[in-house]
């Protein structure tokens, strides 16, 4: 009896331990079809995490294995793609690495390519809202996944003309969730970029994918770890790398966060254990301590993956052993191209006639030739950087003829009423709140109306309203409204001894040619009246405030090719700027009280300006010397041909962050310190990148202001504040700046000075500019 009872137990101990193990190599007593087994083999989901699979395929390949079948959800289904279709463990592996993932899992593209007229208010919001008729919503995903689209294309152009994933170096496929049905939907042909991109949908995170009457998303909901997958397609041996992470016990759910997570990945965790049982060397690299968002710490997962393989090398050697007894013949892997032969274009998927015509426009493509995806992006972009529509895509299918493919282009229109928030704090001009509503093709096709507001102790705004001539982005004319209000404060040696507040309105029109995307031409016309209101100012007792009035008229000439809006790394900034006053007057206006002791006198009394001629060049510069270092030459000059004009239109010099218009940073002054109506201003900075979004900046910049350019090299008595060889002209000022890109807008604090004043000055910065 004691005999039998320590049998049963040692069999319930072996077998326990058995079930335990992370895999269960019995596939040699297995029957199989054909002339010899077929491995399959499973990549799961998991976000970052599954980079570590390109760890794993190293080892995997070292250890002489070579799957026939590939089956991948999510980031599982990117690197089984790519490895399907071809390209090597190296070549994938240096692909992640230098992949700017910050770009790609965004909504933006490279600022150069966002064409003139957006460029204004291109990421300027932290918050935006797009309305269905005058219902506010949210968008369906945080990533609209222009940018991951365009990287699938772009990676899978070699395969464009094949309709069949069997057709692949590897065959193939991808796991998707029909969030309407809530089933798994594997692809096993079509666009393959449509089927990673659709496997890669995290629901909330990334917008999901319509598809043959589906609405696509990440397959990791229902099935995170295919093994069904590659069984349906004919493997008889079963590997498995699983990256999607376990279910937390109870003693870490202790976030709502952590129970939303919990919930989200709940089935496909659930079934990712069912479908363990049918793998035959299963691999779960320890991730446990790091995050799934962390798609730049790509050299630490694929460390994690490949020694987690490593620790699997017995049973992967025991398999290519195994398999030697059979006639295994391996395909040379092919090359892989960049172009395609485009035979067809097709329009037909743009519904909207307007928008096929503007498609055809921007993207003037010829047929019966090879593309190369590099053309066909910069192409998307142009389009893209219209910012007409939410999604520009395109994809290829089979021609009617047999020589080449269809290039197929779609568009999503943007909603055409958005509403759009930021913050703004700058310690010299207080903390505001940014409030933006957009309304597309308003009485015009191809327009946009703008309110734009600043509510501060300083407030601003904008009411414009744009249209192109025609469906076209060459031509366009625009009217607006704009009212900004600023701070001017007059020291003497950092002592502050008078204060106003200076209110600019202007009403404007201005028609616009636009030679490329990153210039225009602009013909300029405005009605100004700037009202410089006192607060004090101990030398003008009588004065209450001061205001001009005047018309303008102007030519000028923009280019900006920067790659970045904040925290530039490359291009150039110029803007050429022509003007004349054609009629102006100055308005002195007396305090109340001045008036009512002196009865004889009127409250205000007004002055003629004579018309004058302004020119003013800006030149910004930035160049990267390194991934860490950037370096930036910055210009500015200003020349009036009449002196005294500083109220009727001058340039406001001082500040580390100054962003209304006419005013000039310039390090060592606080903010519009200086009325500058002739000089120049020249600063040169250095900026390291000392962690991810992270700088330290330095800068030193040289001040040259005249009152009157006509006596600048004449050296009298009547010339002394103008005279170039007056020291009291010039000023030198320097300063060093932390600063971070957060998802705020830039986040900064700066410490200036300069070689007039004593002491230092403080400048803080967070948000966007207005």
């Amino acid at each position: 009896m004691l005999r039998k009872f320590l049998v049963l137990v040692f069999l319930i101990g072996f077998s326990t331990q058995l079930l335990g193990q992370d895999s269960i190599v019995v596939y040699t007593k297995r029957s199989f079809k054909g002339d010899r087994p077929k491995i399959g083999l499973v990549l799961s989901g998991g976000g970052a995490k599954g980079i570590a699979h390109i760890g794993f395929l190293r080892v995997m390949e070292e250890a002489g294995i070579h799957p026939d079948y590939i089956a991948g959800t999510s980031m599982g289904s990117l690197v089984g793609a790519l490895y399907a279709i071809g390209f090597s463990v190296d070549s994938i592996e240096s692909l992640v690495n230098h992949q700017d993932w910050n770009q790609v899992l965004s909504n933006k593209i490279n600022y150069r390519r966002v064409n003139m007229e957006e460029k204004k208010n291109y990421g300027d919001y932290i918050v935006e809202l797009p309305f269905h008729g005058w219902k506010p919503g949210l968008p369906s995903g945080a990533i609209k996944g222009q940018e991951l689209e365009l990287l699938f294309e772009k990676l899978t152009i070699s395969v464009a003309s094949d309709t069949s994933f069997d057709q692949f170096y590897i065959p193939y496929r991808a796991v998707a969730t029909d969030i309407l049905t809530g089933k798994a939907y594997v692809f096993s042909e079509g666009p393959l970029a449509l089927a990673m991109r659709s496997s890669m949908s995290i629901p909330t995170f990334i917008q999901p994918v319509k598809y043959k009457g589906m609405l696509l998303v990440d397959g990791g909901l229902v099935e995170n770890f295919p093994v069904s997958v590659v069984l349906d397609m004919g493997a008889d041996i079963v590997i498995g790398v699983y990256t999607g992470g376990q279910l937390l016990p109870e003693e870490d759910l202790t976030s709502l966060l952590a129970i939303l997570k919990q919930s989200s990945m709940m089935g496909g965790t659930l079934d990712a254990h069912k479908q363990r049982k049918n793998v035959d060397i299963y691999v779960e690299p320890e991730l446990n301590d790091m995050s799934a968002a962390d798609f730049n710490n790509s050299r630490e997962f694929y460390k994690r993956g490949y020694d987690a393989a490593k620790k699997k090398l017995p049973e992967l050697n025991a398999l290519a052993d195994y398999m030697k007894q059979f006639d295994v013949s391996i395909k040379d892997r092919p090359e892989l191209k960049d172009s395609v032969y485009v035979t067809e274009i097709d329009y037909s998927h743009i519904k909207k006639k307007k928008y096929m015509r503007l498609t055809k426009k921007l993207l003037k493509h010829s047929t019966n030739r090879y593309m190369h995806s590099a053309e066909i992006k910069e192409r998307v972009d142009l389009l893209y950087g219209t910012r007409l529509f939410r999604k520009v895509s395109y994809n290829f299918s089979k021609a009617d003829s047999t020589q080449g493919v269809k290039l197929e282009y779609d568009v999503v229109e943007r909603e055409s009423k958005y509403l759009n928030f930021a913050i703004q704090y700058r310690n010299e001009s207080k903390i505001g709140l940014i409030v933006n509503a957009t309304f597309r093709n308003v009485l015009l096709p191809m327009s946009k109306l703008e309110f734009k507001f600043r509510l501060s102790e300083y407030p601003a705004a904008k009411i414009r309203y744009f249209n192109y001539f025609g469906y076209s982005t060459k031509i366009g004319s625009s009217v607006s409204y704009n009212l900004y209000s600023s701070d001017i404060p007059v020291y003497d040696n950092r002592v502050l001894v008078a204060n106003y507040t200076r209110y600019m309105n202007n009403i404007s029109g201005d028609i616009s040619l636009f030679p490329s995307i990153n210039s225009s031409i602009n013909l300029l016309g405005r009605y100004e009246v700037t009202n410089y209101k006192k607060k004090i100012d101990p030398e003008n007792p009588d004065i209450s405030n001061i205001k001009s009035k005047s018309w303008f008229a102007g030519l000028s000439f923009e280019l900006n090719t920067f790659d970045q809006k904040y925290f530039t790394n490359n291009g150039v900034h110029f803007r050429f700027l022509v003007e004349s006053s054609l009629d102006g007057k100055e308005e002195y206006y007396i305090e109340p009280d001045t008036v009512a002791a002196n009865p004889n006198i009127d409250d205000f009394y007004s002055l003629q300006t004579d018309p004058f001629l302004q020119f003013s060049l800006l030149f910004d510069s930035y160049k990267s010397l390194s991934k860490k270092w950037v370096m930036s030459n910055e210009v500015f000059t200003v020349v009036s041909s009449e002196p005294d004009v500083e109220f009727i239109h001058t340039y406001l010099v001082g500040g580390m962050y100054p962003s209304d218009p006419n005013q000039i940073p310039f390090l060592g002054l606080p903010e519009n310190t200086i009325f500058m109506n002739n000089g120049f201003i020249y600063r040169l900075g250095f900026r390291y990148e000392f962690y991810k979004n992270l700088y330290l900046s330095a800068k030193i910049n040289g001040l040259f202001y005249a009152e009157d350019i006509r006596d600048i090299i004449n050296d009298l008595p009547a010339g002394e504040n103008s005279y170039i060889g007056n020291p009291e002209n010039y000023i030198l000022g320097a300063g060093v700046e932390l600063a971070y890109q957060s998802i705020l807008g830039p986040v900064s604090v700066g410490i200036t000075a300069n070689d007039s004043y004593s002491g230092v000055w403080t400048h803080i910065r967070i948000g966007f500019n207005f």
